[in-house]
């Protein structure tokens, strides 16, 4: 995990994305209201078997942002980008490294 100094400010979406209750679907707020609490930025370890690997697993991190206060996860552009590079890292034959 990362600190709230070090970690990329986040932008308000222009179509703002609705947080709702899975079991009452009544809306509990939404990311442009809660974006000061994404102050947290992981990784988790995921795994994909392509077709072109003939099914051998393909193991890489995926960087997100995460709400201090509700764990909510939410992927920007450059969260995403960051999980592409481990990919392409890791298909090179490069070991998985945490993004820094």
């Amino acid at each position: 995990m990362t600190s709230h100094s070090e970690i990329e400010k986040l932008r308000k979406l222009k179509e703002d994305l609705i947080f709702v209750d899975s079991i009452t679907m009544e809306k509990i707020c939404s990311f442009n209201e809660c974006i000061k609490k994404f102050t947290i930025v992981g990784q988790e370890k995921l795994t994909k078997y392509p077709k072109w690997k003939k099914g051998e697993p393909v193991t890489f991190l995926q960087t997100y942002h995460e709400c201090n206060e509700c764990n909510r996860k939410y992927r920007s552009k450059k969260d995403r980008g960051k999980t592409i590079g481990s990919y392409h890292s890791v298909i090179a034959g490069n070991p998985i490294e945490e993004i820094k």
